[in-house]
């Protein structure tokens, strides 16, 4: 049987991570109005959900750089053309936006929109992960991570296409990935890739997870710059699902948000 909703017992939250066998088209029509010289109005086909994983995954690609003094020179490149006289940049200038600042703005939305788009048309069967929050009878999407099953070199691996949370130091992504972990039998081998600069992720996946490093010949298979990525794998074991398992308790009725 799939997992239905999941909470973990170690955690004394009101946290929830259902199972989603692949992204569906929830669209509805909405109208916008934009200002391009004269205000117009615009009709928009939305999906909530990926709207919703859109601004968690752009704000985790922002987030995620940290501290960092000097932005990638992928990101400076990237976001080159883009800096030009235009109302959002208008906008970040008046809101204190340092040149960078603007740059990591500029690429997460980017990125994020780009990823969007393919989750929204995929051309494989992505599966997800969601976590939800339920707080005062309010239900919040705070993280999702998608992943699907590819053949490389000719091994079958879960890929880790995209992961993302809202609520940091929260351990919602190492129970997301949990999550993942333990809905494969022992044996299964995982591969996931992370930007370089992403010292956070790094940390959860070969720290906290026990992946391995892999080499940049890997990296460059997955069509990816060895340069701008690293990359991690794992085979689990039959002792790491178990102890998963424990932790958790599957299949419950999640309580529903009040409208």
């Amino acid at each position: 049987m799939l997992p239905g909703t999941i909470r973990f017992k170690d955690k004394n939250d009101d946290v929830y991570f259902d199972f989603k066998d692949k992204l569906r088209d929830s669209s509805r029509t909405s109208y916008v109005k934009t200002v391009r010289g004269e205000k117009t109005t615009t009709k928009l086909s939305v999906n909530p959900r990926l709207l919703t994983m859109y601004a968690i995954y752009r704000n985790t690609l922002e987030e995620s750089y940290g501290a960092n003094p000097n932005l990638a020179a992928d990101i400076k490149a990237k976001t080159a053309p883009l800096l030009e006289d235009t109302a959002l940049i208008k906008i970040m200038s008046k809101a204190g936006y340092s040149d960078d600042k603007k740059r990591l703005r500029l690429y997460a939305m980017e990125v994020a929109a780009g990823v969007m788009k393919d989750w929204k048309t995929p051309s494989e069967n992505i599966h997800a992960y969601i976590a939800y929050e339920n707080a005062d009878g309010k239900e919040k999407h705070i993280g999702f991570v998608h992943f699907l099953k590819k053949d490389i070199q000719g091994r079958s691996v879960v890929y880790i296409a995209e992961a993302g949370v809202s609520k940091r130091g929260a351990s919602v992504g190492r129970r997301l990935m949990e999550c993942v972990i333990s809905h494969f039998p022992a044996g299964t081998e995982f591969l996931i890739l992370a930007r370089a600069f992403n010292t956070e992720a790094k940390t959860l996946y070969k720290d906290r997870l026990g992946f391995d490093p892999i080499n940049e010949d890997e990296i460059a298979i997955l069509g990816y710059s060895k340069d701008r990525y690293v990359g991690f794998s794992k085979v689990s074991t039959k002792e790491e699902i178990i102890a998963i398992r424990n932790n958790q308790v599957s299949n419950i009725a999640r309580p529903r948000a009040v409208s």
